[in-house]
């Protein structure tokens, strides 16, 4: 799951973006899946090539990683300008 600098969930329904159920929260939207050998207690490097038709805006990008509906990982991404993510 990405959420813009407003909280809004990064979504494309033609990139495969849609929604599931989380076991703590009930439904959410998803930005996209992506397959990963989880291993519980291993830690592991998630990434994807986020796409959108509309423009992106400069700030911070939180991302929550979820298997089997249990959020397992996350972090934020900034953007300090168009096309510039670190």
């Amino acid at each position: 799951v990405v959420m813009d600098p407003a909280g809004k969930v990064v979504q494309e329904q033609g990139r495969g973006s849609g929604t599931f159920r989380t076991r703590e929260d009930g439904d959410r939207q998803f930005t996209n899946k992506v397959s990963v050998n989880y291993s519980q207690g291993e830690r592991k490097n998630v990434s994807f090539d986020l796409q959108q038709a509309d423009k992106y805006v400069p700030g911070n990008y939180k991302v929550d990683v979820y298997h089997n509906g249990f959020r397992i990982g996350g972090g934020t991404a900034n953007l300090k300008k168009a096309g510039l993510f670190n």
